[in-house]
């Protein structure tokens, strides 16, 4: 149909225009309406302006002040009386002479402005859904409706004052049929209402997570005029009625307040341990844990975490844990991540979490001595009376500590015996950096407590985080193997306890034990080959590794003067 074809805006444009000019014809230009006229010309030339302004384009707001702009001239102009003015004063009185009815328009004027006013605030309105690939168009026969009304109910009351056409078998009529159409419509009218109503107030876009009812979780594919389409952490679609969700109560759960949380939405969740340990001990277990995760969903670190004592029950001591996520797509592996690093926590600390009666009565797997850690074992701990740091960690034998890194693999137990009696025990608040990227460095530390970020400095001078180390794992032993300046910052994110060990202490064991120089040094070629990430053929790779291995031996024997 050629009228679903105009561009609504550009056609109520030319409409306002020429009614608006048609005013001029009531410019009086006798002394006495002269200041009259020269407001009503000024209200018409900005009347023109604004309405050539509108630009579906532009932003919404500003199309919508130039409206508002539009409307308030008009208002300003109907107010005038026009009939006082009909003289042979006027600046166009010959026009006037011919007009059967000048009056008329006047009244065309304020019949159809006012809905030439609705339609451009309706298209404007409309304009960013439109535009939006992701949110379904408006019906074609909605449209059609919407504006035939506005256009066909101030003609037929521009034809009723103007001319004197009774409207009464017309009204009675349409509205008859009005009725019909209504009660055969009423479900699908009532989801185009609402659909109405969430797209000009937004409570949600496309992209958001919402929850409706406490049910039907989903992110937003598409909304349309009728229903509104999620798509499920399983995969599936959802369709959700518009009447339905306006009459629902909906969490939009991509709504987030930064100023509790930057990272985004706060995921809650509850592990127990035996009811005998010190809740103390054990928040600090589990921040530690916290603090040296890794996101999944990409980040370097979490934006908000927390621990609590949550109460006791029958599975035990109950703590609550709390982090973020910014994609609700990975709050499953957010949740695996977090847990999987307090679980490396506890197993270093000798803690298990409990699962109630279900522990106590289920036969433990045969393959579990397998990866049974030192701290499992009860002749592994020394009693304390005081404890300076956590308690659970302190209080093992300090050679577990060197036992469970790797990179001391080749090293007997007369050496493990030798690095428990001569290493330094040392403590680091928040923030307090224990080694400085370019020093020299003749020690490496190893992690009893706590969680250390390590930073480096990339040739913009600009300070990145790349990775953090936690309990067990070791930084600084290229320095102390080989001398080499510090590659990168450490700095404490918790409170930390670490082991130093310096060079004569290495170079007690390496006098004993030459057999150990081969290991330390295979293993470190391995950790560069990975921080290198050599992308070369396997053949290149073992000549290039023959090669490495050999530069990094002599290093370490030039070094330690052997």
């Amino acid at each position: 149909m050629l009228f679903m074809r105009i561009n609504p805006v550009l056609f109520s444009k030319f409409l306002i225009i020429v009614l608006t000019v048609g005013l001029l014809l009531f410019v009086n230009l006798t002394s006495e309406y002269a200041l009259t006229s020269i407001i009503r010309i000024g209200a018409i030339i900005l009347t023109i302006f604004a309405t050539l302004k509108l630009n579906q384009a532009q932003s919404r707001g500003k199309n919508l002040s130039f409206v508002a702009m539009v409307l308030a001239c008009y208002l300003f102009l109907i107010s005038l009386d026009s009939r006082s003015l009909l003289t042979d004063y006027n600046a166009f009185s010959f026009i006037l002479t011919i007009l059967p009815e000048p009056e008329l328009v006047s009244l065309a004027y304020k019949v159809f402005v006012p809905f030439l006013i609705v339609i451009l605030a309706f298209e404007i309105i409309t304009a960013e859904t439109q535009s939006d690939s992701t949110i379904q168009k408006i019906p074609a026969i909605l449209r059609f409706l919407l504006l035939g009304v506005s256009i066909a109910t101030p003609f037929l009351i521009f034809l009723s004052f103007g001319f004197g056409v009774p409207l009464t078998g017309v009204l009675a009529t349409s509205g008859l049929i009005t009725a019909i159409i209504g009660l055969a419509l009423q479900s699908n009218l009532s989801n185009i209402v609402s659909g109405m109503f969430l797209t000009l107030e937004r409570p949600f876009k496309s992209g958001d997570w919402i929850s409706v009812d406490g049910e039907d979780i989903g992110q937003v594919k598409t909304i349309s005029w009728r229903t509104t389409r999620l798509v499920s952490l399983e995969n599936t679609e959802i369709s959700i009625p518009n009447d339905k969700l306006a009459h629902s109560s909906v969490v939009n759960l991509s709504s987030n307040d930064e100023n509790f949380s930057k990272g985004g939405y706060i995921i809650y969740d509850k592990l127990s341990v035996h009811p005998r340990h010190d809740p103390k001990y054990i928040i600090e277990l589990i921040k530690d844990g916290l603090a040296g995760s890794q996101p999944a969903d990409g980040r370097i670190f979490f934006g908000y975490t927390n621990a609590w004592l949550g109460g006791s029950s029958e599975n035990g001591l109950d703590f609550w844990i709390a982090y973020d996520c910014t994609n609700r797509w990975y709050q499953y592996s957010q949740r695996s991540v977090v847990m999987l690093a307090i679980n490396h926590v506890f197993t270093k600390s000798g803690v298990t979490m409990t699962a109630g009666n279900l522990l106590q009565n289920m036969k433990s797997d045969a393959n579990l001595k397998v990866i049974e850690d030192f701290s499992q074992n009860e002749s592994n701990y020394r009693s304390l009376y005081t404890a300076n740091n956590n308690i659970y960690l302190e209080s093992q034998v300090v050679e577990l500590w060197f036992k469970r890194v790797p990179l001391f693999e080749s090293l007997t137990a007369r050496d493990f015996k030798v690095l428990a009696r001569s290493s330094i025990k040392r403590d680091f608040k928040p923030d307090e950096i224990i080694i400085k990227q370019g020093d020299e460095g003749q020690s490496m530390f190893v992690v009893m407590e706590g969680v250390v970020g390590v930073e480096v400095v990339n040739g913009k001078k600009k300070k990145m985080q790349v990775a953090t180390l936690s309990i067990g794992d070791v930084f600084g032993e290229m320095s102390l193997l080989t001398g080499a300046k510090r590659t990168a910052s450490v700095r404490a994110i918790r409170p930390v306890v670490v082991y130093e060990i310096t060079k004569p202490i290495f170079a007690k064991i390496f006098k004993s034990n030459k057999k150990a120089i081969d290991g330390l040094t295979g293993i470190l070629v391995e950790r560069q080959k990975q921080l290198d990430e050599i992308s070369e053929t396997h053949e290149e790779e073992g000549n290039k590794a023959n090669n490495a291995f050999n530069i990094l031996k002599k290093a370490i024997v030039d070094f330690f003067k052997f």
